[in-house]
């Protein structure tokens, strides 16, 4: 933020001009007290602009110099050498500067939650060994595209440090597919809750994360809270998964878990 200063000069000659606005003339304020007393409060002035001026310099890099060139060094752990001037120390805290902004998994993640349609980032450390990293990325609609997963990829390589190996990649989906019946009660539109109902499980199953379970209960709770009292009842008749291969798979009628990389997502919903 710039500071705009005064001068002694210009101060005085701003008091000058203010008083001769209001009846006093250049002859009657010069040698009188209130010219002293104006005056004095003008050093005062001076003096703190100064001082104001100079703890704003203090405050940025650019700027900084001697002992608060020193403040902001200590800050990033790096300490002026014997004799180094404030050029060259100002230069090696810049580089200290970029360094602390990448290389750590925060600037990675910073840099993968940026992208558009991200949701959540799963992190999986270590998965290729000592200094790897797999960052699954899920999308707030559907799974992350290929465009999704290059840019990613292409931004972590410039905040990556050195040596790293990170891998992006999105969970593997796996459809599952809902079966059942609900009851209503008296004088409601069956037809228009049973749609809402539909709406209601396949928003549930679509804000699940990777490796979340589906639970019996909370599709339950879901179908009755979106019927607003008028839903009574939720029969469940069938469960299955379809995998990325188009395989179905029926499933018991209850909690169902997926393997830790993959993303449960609304299939064929059928509510009667």
């Amino acid at each position: 933020m710039p500071l705009i200063r005064k001068t002694l000069d210009e101060l005085n000659t701003d008091v000058a001009a203010r008083l001769e606005k209001i009846g006093y003339s250049d002859a009657q304020y010069k040698g009188t007290g209130v010219r002293n007393i104006l005056e004095a409060t003008n050093i005062s002035l001076a003096d703190l602009y100064d001082a104001m001026a100079n703890n704003l310099e203090g405050n940025y890099l650019s700027t900084a110099k001697g002992g608060a060139l020193d403040a902001l060094g200590q800050l990033l752990n790096c300490v002026r050498r014997q004799g180094e001037g404030d050029g060259n120390y100002r230069f090696r805290i810049g580089n200290a500067l970029q360094v602390a902004k990448t290389g750590n998994l925060q600037s990675l993640l910073q840099t993968l939650f940026a992208l558009a349609n991200i949701r959540d980032v799963i992190v999986r450390p270590f998965t290729h060994g000592v200094g790897s990293v797999t960052f699954y990325l899920i999308g707030v609609t559907g799974l992350p595209d290929a465009n999704t997963i290059a840019l990613a990829e292409q931004q972590l390589a410039n905040v990556a440090a050195a040596g790293a190996y990170t891998v992006v990649l999105t969970p593997t989906p796996l459809l599952l597919n809902v079966q059942g019946t609900i009851s209503v009660s008296a004088g409601a539109n069956a037809a228009s809750l049973r749609t809402t109902a539909q709406g209601a499980v396949v928003t549930y199953l679509a804000n699940l994360s990777m490796g979340a379970p589906f639970v019996r209960a909370e599709l339950d709770q879901v179908i009755l809270d979106a019927g607003g009292g008028q839903i009574t009842d939720f029969t469940l008749l069938a469960l299955s998964t379809t995998d990325s291969a188009g395989i179905t798979r029926q499933q018991l009628l209850r909690n169902y878990t997926p393997t830790f990389d993959q993303q449960l997502q609304p299939g064929t919903i059928t509510i009667a």
